[in-house]
């Protein structure tokens, strides 16, 4: 049996370390970083951001993965994003703890968060500039 994969990495993959595809959150604990980290996701190659991961790679696991996917899906359908996107959600349990997988596709087309542009550089989130990210999609 093949394990699953999610957005073309294995559970294993993803929790090994943060990536240009891979980013960790503890909680939701601020909506506009959150929505900065969707964006460039969608904007680089896709990816998976996971919850209840904390920076260092420990499970802290998700008390309530059902509202958490609410409000990730209000915050990247909400009009702050141009184009709205619509991640998949998986619910994992690692170490007796839930993880909530947000898998993020690329987009064909450069999506806004309040009309700034960001994009995955190594692990972290850089803004661009719409010219920058254009190249990226012709």
């Amino acid at each position: 049996s093949q394990e699953p994969r999610y957005r073309g990495l294995t559970l294993d993959e993803i929790l090994e370390e943060e990536s240009e595809t891979v980013e960790w959150k503890r909680e939701f604990s601020n909506a506009d970083k959150i929505a900065k980290e969707i964006a460039a996701l969608a904007n680089t190659e896709g990816g998976v951001l996971v919850f209840g991961v904390t920076d260092d790679g420990s499970i802290y696991g998700v008390e309530d993965p059902e509202d958490l996917q609410l409000r990730v899906t209000n915050l990247a359908t909400s009009e702050k994003f141009r184009p709205p996107i619509y991640p998949d959600f998986t619910v994992v349990e690692v170490s007796g703890k839930r993880l909530l997988l947000v898998e993020i596709e690329e987009l064909d087309r450069p999506c806004a968060v309040q009309y700034r542009y960001y994009a995955r550089v190594g692990t972290g989130v850089q803004k661009q500039l719409f010219e920058e990210l254009k190249q990226r999609f012709d």
